[in-house]
């Protein structure tokens, strides 16, 4: 079949692009211009909705040569699943102009709307969960999800044309197989600039950290997902051993959970050099990387971290569980992959602050990871070779050093 010169027609449908919902919107404002500048046509379609039904906050910038189409969503029941009548009518009477429609994450409406369109289009689509399909995240509010699942979703999810999960790890914890081909593509980032030292400086100075004092670092939401109570707890068996450390606990306090994360570093013995920070500005996020000497997250679940990720790409060596499924970390000794306990990750962290050589070494080997696996230039063309799979029925053309699997999908 021949393809067309012109560029696809993506679709991509997100339940928010708001500066609160951190990781997936983040995502999606690195993915448009990298699409872009491959020569896709572009449209983000979502609710104008916060993270967790909240009203609208700051949006994500997103690339002018995007097309942005923001929907309401009214009421709080609608908002806190992310339900837009707009957005859905929209899409029934429109959804035909694309060639391939990428729908980002699972459990929300935006979802369910966007799917149903598609099949009444006859439009191709991918389903990326991140990580939303894992076992961890079926557990939260199990029955809700399950009568969602059987009366929402499940034709949707048989009915897609491709599933695209960011790692193996997430594939293999999905609760329900996909009846579609399933793509391996993981998230990316941009190699980060290194950052200027006086802005490393100013900050420390700011949160009355001593100069140089090794800094541990957590960056991300702070919810049970994230095992940031362990990461307290080890802490607090780090300071033991390396009495000049810090740790810097970075993102948005969610609920309870985050006022027990407060509670609890605020009692332990080191708590003098815990920073529970909140949300930071980009600036500050930048910073603190650059700041990092050891970069920690005991995910219990994930589809891939971008902020491991983006840690990683600065050179700073990672302490992360299993869950958060970046098995390279250990092929490239870029880190140290362990399990959710609080014990294990204080001596793997504080073996780490102690050796400065393999702390450097692997910091080196941490940034050569993510720029052969991990950078836009590496999964861009993955994801554009899936989605002209499905836009035009042809066989993907995978690139050097590419798998591809049993069903001709690159990953």
């Amino acid at each position: 079949m021949m393809v067309p010169m012109r560029g696809l027609r993506i679709g991509i449908v997100a339940p928010m692009v708001v500066k609160s919902a951190m990781g997936l919107s983040n995502y999606i404002a690195e993915l448009v211009p990298e699409l872009c500048d491959a020569g896709q046509q572009v449209t983000v379609l979502a609710t104008n909705c916060a993270y967790r039904g909240a009203p609208a906050d700051e949006i994500v910038s997103i690339d002018r040569r995007c097309t942005l189409m923001l929907f309401p969503s009214t009421g709080r029941l609608n908002r806190r699943v992310y339900h837009s009548a707009g957005l859905s009518a929209w899409l029934r009477q429109n959804v035909r102009q694309f060639d391939v429609v990428d729908i980002q994450g699972l459990w929300f409406w935006t979802t369910v709307h966007a799917a149903r369109a598609c099949i009444a289009g006859n439009v191709p689509y991918v389903i990326t969960p991140h990580g939303m399909m894992g076992r961890w995240d079926w557990a939260k509010r199990p029955l809700a999800k399950r009568i969602f699942f059987r009366t929402m979703l499940a034709k949707v999810w048989r009915s897609a044309s491709a599933v695209r999960y960011l790692s193996l790890g997430e594939m293999n914890n999905s609760m329900v197989v996909p009846a579609a081909p399933a793509a391996i593509i993981p998230a990316a980032i941009t190699m980060p600039a290194q950052a200027n030292p006086d802005s490393v400086t100013r900050l420390k100075a700011r949160l009355n950290i001593f100069p140089a004092a090794p800094l541990v670092l957590f960056l991300g939401r702070v919810n049970p997902q994230k095992g940031v109570l362990e990461l307290v707890q080890a802490f607090d068996l780090v300071h033991q051993r390396c009495p000049d450390a810090v740790l810097v606990v970075a993102g948005g306090l969610e609920g309870k959970y985050g006022d027990e994360v407060q509670a609890v570093a605020s009692t332990v013995r080191s708590h003098t050099h815990i920073r529970i920070l909140g949300r930071v500005s980009a600036e500050d996020k930048a910073s603190l990387l650059a700041a990092a000497s050891v970069f920690v997250t005991l995910s219990r679940n994930e589809g891939m971290s971008s902020a491991i990720l983006e840690a990683l790409g600065q050179g700073v060596p990672a302490v992360c569980t299993t869950d958060s499924n970046l098995p390279e970390i250990d092929e490239y000794a870029a880190g140290i992959v362990t399990k959710l306990d609080p014990a294990k990750a204080a001596d793997a962290i504080a073996g780490l602050l102690e050796n400065d050589q393999q702390r450097h070494t692997m910091g080196a080997n941490a940034r050569r990871m993510v720029s052969e696996h991990f950078t836009w230039n590496s999964v861009v063309p993955q994801l554009t070779a899936l989605y002209e799979r499905l836009a035009y029925g042809r066989v993907a053309v995978c690139q050097p050093g590419i798998q591809r699997t049993e069903s001709g999908i690159c990953r």
